[in-house]
C-alpha cells in the first residue's frame, strides 16, 4: 500500500509513503474541499501553542492562504516575516514578507500603515541577501500621500538606507541617489528625523562625489555639519569633517583638506572612539597623499588600519589601504603600492574603484595587460563620471605603451578624461590625465607636445597645492 493510516481509528492521520502519492490525493480533492480542509487545519493550528513559533505562524499562514483567507494568510504570514526577520533569517523573512505585501496589495482596502511596515522589512531583509535591486522595486512602490507621520519616517530612514545599498552593491548610482533623494525628501519636516536626515546627506554627498559633482556634494556635506553641531553630536561632525576633506581634496583644494581633516582628527582624539579616530587618520591620509608627504601618509594610513580593525570598520581599512598604496607609488616603491591595491579585493572586490585603482598598480609594475583588462573591467560596472575619467586616462596610457598600433585610439581615451575632468573642475585628475598624455607621447618620442602636456600637468598639480605630483609630472618627459 502507499496510504499507511496512522492511530488505527476513522478520522485518524494518514502517512503517505512517497509525496508523489500525496499530490496526486491533494489534487482530487473538489477545490472547495480542498480549501475547507486548509482553513480546518489553519484553525486547528492557530490554537496550540506553536502558533506562536515563526514555524507555526508560516505553517498557519500557508493555510489560510490556500483556503483563500487573504486577511488571515497576511496576518500570520506577516507575523512569521517579523519573526524571522528577528531571528537573522533574512530569506525565510523575504519570502514570509513578500507574499504578505503582495496579499495585502491585492485586497481592496489596502491598509498604507501595514504596506509600509511590511515593506520596508522586505527590503531591508533584500538588501542583506544582497538583492538590492528587488529592494528598490519595493521601497520605489511603496506609497506615502496617507502615511502617519511614524510610518513616514519608516520608509524615509528604508528608502535612504536601500538607496546607499543600491548604490554600494548594486553599482547603481542613479536608482540609489533617487531612493536616497525621496528619503531626504520624506523625512525633512518630520520631527525626530535627525538621524534620517544627516545619513541622507552623507550617502548624498559621496555619490555625488563619485560622480564629479563636487559642489553640490560640498552643499549636502554642510548641511551634515549645520545640523550636527546644531546638537553637539560630535561623531556625526567628524563623518562630516572626513567627507568634506575627502570631497575638497578631490577638487584640488588641499589645504583647505587639510583643515577639516585636522579638525577631524582634534575632535575624534577626544572623543577617544576608535572609530572616529579611524575615519580621521584616514583623512589626513589621503590629505598627505595629495600634499606628497609619503611618510606621514603611511603613519597615518597605518593608525587608520588600526583603529577600523578595532572598530570593524570595512570602509576605514578600505581607504587606509588605499592611501597606503598612494603613498608607496610617492615613495618609489611600485611593488609595495601593487601589493596594497590587490589588497583593496580582499575588503571590497565589486566596487569599480577597485578595479581602478588595481590597474593603476599593473600599470606601475609594468603588466600592461592586466592593467588594461583592469580598466576596462571599472569602466564596464558603469562608475560614477570622476572613476571613469580616471579609468579612461589610465586605459589610454597603458594601451598606447602597450600596443604601438593603439596609438591613435590611447590618444582618444585620454582626450576623453580631459574634457570631463575640466568640465566637472576635477583639477587634480585633469592635471593626471595631462601627465598620463605626456607620458603617452614621451613614449611615442613626440618629445614636443609630450612637453606641452606635462607642463600644463605640473601647472595644474601646482595650482592644487600637490607640488610633489607636479615635480613627478615635471619629469615624466625626461627619464
Amino acid at each position: 500500500m502507499s496510504v499507511a493510516c496512522c492511530n488505527g481509528g476513522q478520522g485518524g492521520l494518514f502517512d503517505f509513503r512517497h509525496g508523489v502519492v500525496r499530490d496526486v490525493a491533494y489534487q482530487q480533492l473538489l477545490r472547495e474541499r480542498r480549501g475547507a480542509l486548509h482553513r480546518r487545519t489553519a484553525d486547528a493550528l492557530a490554537k496550540r501553542p506553536s502558533a506562536q513559533t515563526p514555524a507555526g505562524a508560516s505553517r498557519i499562514g500557508t493555510h489560510y492562504d490556500r483556503a483563500g483567507d487573504a486577511a488571515e494568510a497576511r496576518s500570520y504570514l506577516a507575523r512569521a516575516g517579523r519573526a524571522y526577520a528577528g531571528l537573522d533569517a533574512p530569506a525565510e523573512a523575504a519570502a514570509h514578507l513578500r507574499r504578505a505585501l503582495g496579499l495585502s496589495r491585492a485586497s481592496e482596502h489596502p491598509e498604507s500603515r501595514f504596506e509600509i511596515e511590511i515593506g520596508t522589512l522586505l527590503a531591508s531583509a533584500l538588501n542583506t541577501l544582497d538583492q538590492s535591486g528587488e529592494a528598490a522595486e519595493v521601497l520605489e512602490s511603496i506609497g506615502s500621500s496617507c502615511a502617519a507621520p511614524e510610518d513616514r519616517l519608516r520608509l524615509a530612514t528604508a528608502s535612504v538606507e536601500g538607496g546607499w545599498a543600491r548604490f554600494s552593491a548594486g553599482n547603481d548610482l542613479s536608482r540609489g541617489r533617487s531612493l536616497v533623494e525621496r528619503g531626504l525628501f520624506l523625512a525633512s519636516e518630520l520631527p525626530d528625523a535627525y538621524r534620517t536626515i544627516t545619513l541622507a546627506h552623507s550617502y548624498l554627498a559621496r555619490m555625488l562625489t563619485f560622480d564629479g559633482e563636487l559642489a553640490d556634494a560640498v552643499r549636502h556635506i554642510r548641511r551634515v555639519a549645520e545640523l550636527a553641531e546644531g546638537r553637539a553630536d560630535r561623531p556625526i561632525l567628524v563623518l562630516g569633517l572626513y567627507n568634506e576633506s575627502a570631497v575638497l581634496c578631490d577638487a584640488g583644494r588641499v589645504t583647505c583638506a587639510r583643515t577639516s581633516a585636522l579638525r577631524a582628527l582634534g575632535l575624534a582624539r577626544e572623543s577617544e572612539s576608535d572609530l572616529l579616530q579611524g575615519v580621521a587618520e584616514v583623512a589626513m591620509a589621503n590629505v598627505h597623499v595629495f600634499a606628497g608627504e609619503p611618510d606621514e601618509a603611511l603613519c597615518a594610513a597605518a593608525r587608520g588600519w588600526e583603529m577600523g580593525e578595532r572598530s570593524g570598520q570595512v570602509g576605514t581599512r578600505y581607504n587606509a589601504c588605499l592611501w597606503s598604496a598612494y603613498a608607496h607609488l610617492l615613495a618609489g616603491d611600485p611593488r609595495s603600492a601593487h601589493g596594497a591595491f590587490e589588497r583593496l579585493t580582499e575588503i571590497n572586490n565589486r566596487w569599480p574603484a577597485t578595479f581602478l585603482h588595481r590597474s593603476r598598480g599593473q600599470l606601475e609594475i609594468g603588466a600592461i595587460d592586466r592593467a588594461v583588462e583592469l580598466a576596462r573591467e571599472c569602466l564596464e560596472r558603469s562608475p560614477g563620471r570622476m572613476v571613469r575619467a580616471r579609468a579612461l586616462s589610465l586605459l589610454g596610457l597603458a594601451l598606447g605603451v602597450g600596443d604601438p598600433a593603439c596609438a591613435a585610439q590611447a590618444e582618444r581615451l585620454i582626450g576623453e578624461p580631459i574634457s570631463l575632468a575640466g568640465a566637472l573642475e576635477l583639477f587634480p585628475y585633469l592635471a593626471e590625465a595631462h601627465q598620463f598624455l605626456a607620458e603617452l607621447l614621451h613614449h611615442r618620442g613626440e618629445e614636443e607636445r609630450a612637453a606641452y602636456y606635462a607642463a600644463r600637468a605640473v601647472d595644474g598639480f601646482a595650482s592644487c597645492g600637490m607640488p610633489a605630483h607636479a615635480s613627478d609630472a615635471r619629469r615624466c618627459c625626461s627619464a
